[in-house]
């Protein structure tokens, strides 16, 4: 949980990866137990910046096998309104990105995919800005008005989309 300013300064080539300690395809076996384990879906419960976290910028990162079905997502923004480019979030247990409360913020060539439920979720009352987003894998491809999971869920926010692209997902929900 953030009330701080978080920076996180990754390349293209060296992305900063916030994973499962199961997740041997990062960093190595950082649980010493070998091959015994794999990283599952739900295995930490993700990032959440909140109102003190407004000057947040996360660049070229990578969310791996995080959230729960508690209603935690991947990446949650609850307050303030961070920048998160060339972020992909991956294998989330429901959610891959929520914004929320009294949030918003700039999202820019991010990638989520293979999520349990709903891929992007936008309620927050912040000006939010998507721009060259890809949504792959995850619930229904888009749904507006707050039903079911889906690929991308906006209600009441004040959303600017640019070049979104949804791939590999079930159905519509509208």
């Amino acid at each position: 949980d953030l009330n701080g300013t978080l920076r996180v300064l990754g390349t293209a080539l060296r992305p900063v990866v916030f994973t499962s300690l199961a997740d041997d395809s990062a960093g190595g076996d950082t649980n010493g137990d070998g091959s015994a384990s794999g990283a599952n879906a739900g295995d930490w419960a993700g990032v959440s910046f909140h109102a003190g976290a407004t000057a947040s910028s996360v660049s070229y990162a990578e969310f791996r096998w995080a959230g729960d079905w508690s209603s935690r997502p991947a990446v949650q923004v609850d307050g303030g309104a961070p920048s998160l480019n060339h972020v992909a979030i991956r294998d989330a247990l429901a959610r891959g990105l929520t914004v929320s409360g009294t949030a918003g913020g700039t999202f820019s060539s991010l990638t989520v995919q293979r999520t349990g439920g709903t891929g992007i979720e936008l309620t927050g009352s912040l000006p939010t800005t998507l721009t060259d987003v890809a949504i792959d894998g995850t619930g229904l491809a888009l749904g507006i008005g707050g039903w079911g999971d889906s690929g991308l869920r906006a209600t009441g926010s004040a959303a600017v989309i640019q070049n979104l692209q949804v791939r590999h997902v079930p159905g519509w929900a509208l």
